[in-house]
């Protein structure tokens, strides 16, 4: 499992790198552990994770057992986060969502989709009416 230090070292990364790619510390265990970056998520094997901390935790996991089984290195495309048109930009004032540059925000809750957030948004505003 990781260690503190390794997790901070982790958690300052992902802070700097919000929509770029991983810095050379973190590909280096990223490779070691079997973990990819596609832009948006960390993966290993057919699961996705936000952050990276996460992703070579289970990955580590998945190795330290005794049936573990290898799988070939696969490279997923670039994820690029659908981002809001200008029209858009007055509706999500209007119904208080925000877009941190990957998800829009309503609340405390997060949307990969915009058409999502608009959704909920709508919906709270309809009940509470």
């Amino acid at each position: 499992m990781l260690t503190n230090n390794e997790e901070r070292e982790m958690q300052n990364s992902e802070r700097q790198m919000q929509c770029g790619a991983p810095s050379d510390s973190n590909e280096q265990q990223m490779a070691r552990n079997g973990v990819v970056f596609d832009g948006r998520y960390y993966r290993y094997k057919q699961y996705r994770y936000d952050r990276l901390a996460d992703a070579v935790s289970y990955a580590q996991l998945d190795a330290s057992r005794p049936d573990a089984q290898k799988e070939p290195h696969a490279y997923p495309q670039w994820v690029v986060a659908e981002q809001p048109a200008e029209e858009e930009g007055q509706i999500m004032a209007q119904l208080e969502i925000t877009f941190d540059g990957k998800y829009y925000r309503y609340g405390e809750y997060r949307y990969e989709h915009f058409v999502d957030a608009i959704n909920y948004a709508k919906l709270v505003q309809q009940v509470g009416s």
